[in-house]
């Protein structure tokens, strides 16, 4: 993972974005400023504005961090904060006081010191002015008053502050640019020198990685990568040392990544595992945004673009979106878990984006499912919804990281479902109250499938097949016949609503495992449903009636004349949760009107 991290910052380090290269070199950190305060020649105060900025700045703690290890007071060369430029707040109170006048006299200190290296001339009107400011001499008093009014303008937010010096910033300058990278060449850690274990170059190792931040449950500094206490690191000879240029590049994605909104999915309930994932080549983050939707699904996001939805549309029926025209380019994802300061790489997959285009289009295929009601249409549900389908939903636990790396390895790979998640989802859907939802209902479908594709047995088609030859699959279809049956009987015709006490209620669970024990019982309850229904409406009986006597000889056949089984195996109880749902979708599924005929008020049976 670190290795395709940090092949990823080589590849976007040479690449400008809006004039500005993605990602900083090493020794540098990207930044936003707020603020310029710009200064003569001879450094006398001009102005302090508002500006909105993004620049490359040296950075005083990479690599440098191991260095000033527990030191507080590390100011940064050429740019800084409030509290370090001025010694002061941006409510321009507290000027100088305290610990702030200690970090403005830091800062001052560092800038004395590169220039008396240097001899920058922009440089040292910069320090000149920091003199002033210190002694409270010079031009002191007009750029304290218009330092404070800019600051109450409150334009702009953030306290960050870039110089300029005569129509110049100071942090462009040439040889003040060329000294720092010669700091930066020059350092040499306690580490030492060797051979990064990422990239085999020999390079300044590391032994304290910086921090990343955006992962659940780490600290609010963020956490580190990679950890360990010397003596261990020692004892194995220096094996597990990177180099300083690889950490920064794997830690500079890595927090790009886990602020930006397209490369991470925050799973479970804030617990985490968080999927970070990402194309080595492709730049629009299209493809990120399709593997989001895939975690997500498209319902529960509001900035579903035309664009993905084609795309999304075009890798459904097999093809590559027109937009990611490198079917060979690497798709990397990784799955973090944080705990305070540490951060655990729980799984890493790479896959190239044909390969990934064909797993997801197979599993759409598998697990499609048809809607219910009056605009039915073809559901395709989210990872996250069928990792939550494996709880109860009116419980607080959260889904096992497992089930959320197993299953989604199992689609690209296009192997088997697991089936713990199936046994999990099958429980859930026939012995909960919550019951058969969308989600389930299209597991199970997608579970049954790719078992019987194996298996080479027949597949589970998405609509109801009425002649399906599995027991499993009749004796659900059976149990919501006989439900919307006594709903009729109970609320009269034209009633869709079941009583509070259904068949489907007392019965699924039992029936889907051992029918033995309840088929003659829920049988005798359909048919005396059925005998007030002849009462209420002849015509509507025999269309009832009819359907009723099929699924009896059909599971009579499917029997041979024998007895049914002790108990279900797993696979004819999903199949009996498939059967249940496809009836149901059928049952309640507005039939065309024909033509000169009045349009029912409500379909409750499809005769």
């Amino acid at each position: 993972m670190l290795k395709r991290l940090y092949e990823y910052y080589l590849e976007n380090r040479k690449e400008k974005k809006g004039g500005q290269f993605i990602f900083p070199p090493y020794g540098y950190y990207a930044k936003r400023a707020s603020h310029k305060l710009s200064l003569t020649n001879s450094g006398k105060f001009r102005s302090f504005s508002s500006v909105d900025i993004n620049v490359f700045l040296p950075d005083a703690q990479a690599p440098f961090d191991q260095m000033r290890a527990g030191r507080t007071l590390l100011a940064s060369p050429f740019s800084g904060n409030l509290i370090y430029v001025f010694g002061g707040r941006r409510d321009g109170k507290k000027f100088r006081s305290g610990t702030e006048k200690e970090k403005f006299n830091r800062f001052l200190e560092l800038h004395e010191e590169i220039l008396e290296d240097t001899g920058n001339k922009k440089l040292k009107a910069l320090v000149m002015f920091l003199r002033d400011w210190k002694n409270k001499s010079g031009s002191y008093k007009e750029a304290l008053r218009n330092i404070k009014e800019a600051l109450k303008s409150g334009k702009i937010e953030g306290d960050h502050i870039i110089f300029q010096i005569d129509d110049e910033l100071l942090h462009e300058q040439p040889d003040l640019i060329k000294y720092w990278d010669k700091k930066v060449r020059d350092f040499k850690p306690e580490a030492g020198v060797g051979v990064c274990s990422i990239t085999g170059e020999r390079q300044p190792l590391r032994t304290l990685h910086g921090k990343i931040t955006g992962i659940s449950n780490t600290a609010a500094n963020g956490g580190s990568l990679i950890s360990f206490n010397h003596p261990a690191h020692e004892s194995y000879s220096g094996l597990a040392s990177i180099g300083c240029n690889t950490e920064f590049g794997y830690r500079t994605v890595l927090n790009h990544f886990t602020q930006s909104n397209s490369n991470i999915v925050k799973l479970g309930r804030g617990e985490g595992p968080d999927v970070v994932f990402w194309t080595m080549k492709n730049k629009n983050n299209l493809f990120s945004e399709i593997i989001k939707r895939l975690f997500w699904g498209e319902k529960e996001e509001k900035d579903v673009t035309p664009l993905i939805k084609n795309a999304l549309m075009a890798i459904r029926e097999g093809k590559m979106p027109d937009e990611l025209p490198e079917k060979n380019d690497k798709f990397c994802l990784a799955y973090l878990s944080g705990n305070n300061g540490r951060i655990f790489v729980r799984d890493f997959v790479e896959h190239s984006l044909e390969e990934v285009v064909s797993g997801i289009n197979q599993h759409s295929k598998d697990t499609a499912v048809m809607g219910c009601g009056k605009d039915a249409q073809i559901d395709y549900p989210s990872l996250i919804s069928y990792a939550m389908a494996t709880v109860s939903s009116r419980s607080n636990i959260s889904p096992s990281h497992n089930v959320y790396k197993d299953l989604f390895n199992s689609i690209l790979e296009k192997t088997p479902y697991p089936f713990y998640i199936a046994s999990a989802i099958l429980h859930n859907a026939l012995n909960k109250p919550d019951g058969l939802t969308l989600p389930r209902v299209s597991f199970l479908r997608g579970y049954l499938c790719r078992k019987y594709r194996l298996e080479k047995k027949e597949e589970i088609p998405m609509l109801l097949d009425q002649n399906r030859n599995s027991l499993g699959y009749q004796l659900g279809r059976l149990l919501d016949h006989g439900t919307g049956i006594q709903a009729i009987s109970i609320g009269g015709i034209g009633s869709a609503r079941e009583p509070n006490s259904s068949l489907s209620d007392n019965y699924r669970g039992r029936l889907s495992s051992f029918p033995k024990m309840v088929f003659g019982a829920i049988t005798e309850k359909i048919e005396y449903h059925l005998s007030k229904i002849k009462r209420m409406s002849f015509k509507r009986y025999i269309g009832l009636d009819r359907e009723y006597r099929q699924m009896i000889e059909k599971i009579s056949a499917i029997l041979e004349g024998g007895n049914f089984p002790d108990i279900l195996d797993t696979d004819q109880r999903a199949e009996f949760a498939l059967g249940f749902n496809m009836q149901r979708t059928k049952r309640f599924t507005k039939k065309a009107p024909q033509p000169n005929q009045e349009k029912e008020e409500t379909v409750i049976e499809n005769e």
